[in-house]
């Protein structure tokens, strides 16, 4: 869940608040940590798995909901220390270690590509910010991608789009399979 939806991450924020207060019992039951450290940093995430409400105002929006997950992660690096708070909604009717595993999943994937469309496509340099121009430049960045990583050749990624941009057979190859 996001802050954009708004409603529903309230709602989550208010249920997992009452849940401690009224059943603490309940909410430590569908608790799960993890530690990674490496790179300086020790990061420390909480997970807490409770099962969907009817007190959820919305619920019936959500096909299927079985649970609601929030995520406390502690980064200590250096001598800083942040905390932030996420929550998910899911309908799969897995344990927390599994929830947790496809949440951690999930954020590789999402950052690996974001990476990628920052550093190779340059997307933060772009000046089309107008209109319909971003979300299509999004699209063909994504669709560009994707053909790339399905690319048998051994190129980093950028080398991979560099030689398209050159060699009209591998272009072809890419496109084409």
């Amino acid at each position: 869940m996001k802050a954009n939806q708004k409603g529903l991450y309230q709602e989550i924020q208010a249920y997992f608040h009452k849940v401690r207060r009224d059943s603490p019992d309940e909410a430590a039951r569908g608790v799960y940590h993890d530690v990674d450290k490496g790179h300086g940093r020790l990061e420390q995430r909480r997970y807490t798995r409770l099962d969907a409400s009817d007190w959820l105002e919305n619920r019936q929006a959500w096909v299927d909901l079985t649970s609601l997950i929030e995520v406390v992660r502690t980064v200590e690096c250096g001598s800083q220390t942040r905390e932030e708070t996420s929550y998910y909604i899911a309908s799969l009717g897995a344990g927390t270690p599994a929830l947790a595993g496809i949440i951690r999943r999930h954020w590789q994937i999402e950052n690996g590509q974001h990476w990628i469309l920052d550093v190779v496509f340059r997307k933060d340099d772009s000046r089309v910010r107008t209109g319909d121009g971003p979300c299509n430049l999004a699209l063909f960045r994504r669709f560009a991608l994707n053909l790339a990583k399905g690319s048998r050749s051994k190129d980093s990624m950028k080398g991979k789009l560099e030689r398209a941009a050159w060699d009209d057979e591998f272009r072809t190859e890419l496109l084409f399979g």
